[in-house]
């Protein structure tokens, strides 16, 4: 009888082996279908601050550096100044300049002595709250034309003006009943030299530019005044 081979013998028996963890396997399987689990990963661990609280670590790419802007041709635009050229300095007055403010500022003087003097002696309510209105603004105004002259010595002499001072000196003496009407007369009459003072100034030539513009910005004000004096007077007449 022939013998089998011994190399055949071994892979019978190595077959018989494999069978057994085939079967093993495939159950393994069964129970996790998923497949094989990894191991969790712990999220990074942040540096700890002064205060003991956790501080994320800091990025280890940092972002990129702006690029600067680029024209429409690809060449890198330039950037543009825009730094303002300084102011250039005022004109310096004329002589002409001077003598208008003189009497422009001495003029808005004796309105606010006058309207000061009125908000006392005024027996109407409404004479009294103009006059409040005009000793406010006439100082106001005179603020800006004082601060228009500066330094200069010359627009400090104030001209006469004998008829309005004397006015100014004769309200004074005049006893309630009569001071309404009186005073509103002075003040027509103040309005009306005012606003002629003030719109000569305003087209003169010989005036810097700085003048004729604050001569033409008062006039407004002022003819506000002349027509507010008015109705004042209609009103008192009416009522006497």
């Amino acid at each position: 009888m022939r013998r089998r081979p011994a190399r055949g013998r071994a892979l019978g028996r190595g077959a018989l082996l494999l069978v057994p963890a085939l079967v093993i396997g495939n159950a393994l399987a069964a129970q996790n279908p998923q497949g094989p689990t990894e191991e969790p990963t712990s999220p990074p661990v942040g540096v700890e601050g002064v205060d003991g609280r956790q501080v994320d670590p800091l990025p280890t790419n940092p972002p990129p550096a702006m690029q600067p802007p680029v024209d429409e041709d690809g060449s890198v635009a330039t950037a543009v100044d825009t730094t303002q050229p300084p102011a250039p300095e005022p004109a310096p007055l004329t002589s002409d300049d001077a003598t208008f403010l003189a009497a422009a500022i001495a003029s808005g003087e004796r309105e606010v002595s006058a309207s000061r003097l009125a908000r006392t002696a005024a027996a109407d309510e409404e004479v009294r709250e103009f006059a409040a209105r005009l000793e406010r603004e006439h100082a106001a105004a005179n603020a800006d034309l004082d601060a228009l002259r500066g330094g200069s010595a010359a627009s400090r002499v104030a001209p006469s003006a004998p008829r309005s001072e004397a006015g100014l000196v004769g309200l004074r003496t005049l006893p309630s009943t009569e001071f309404d009407a009186a005073w509103l007369r002075w003040q027509a009459d103040e309005h009306t030299m005012a606003i002629a003072l003030f719109e000569r100034a305003s087209a003169d030539a010989a005036h810097s530019e700085a003048v004729r513009r604050a001569a033409a910005g008062r006039l407004p004000q002022l003819r506000l005044h002349a027509a507010r004096v008015a109705e004042l007077q209609r009103r008192i007449a009416i009522a006497d």
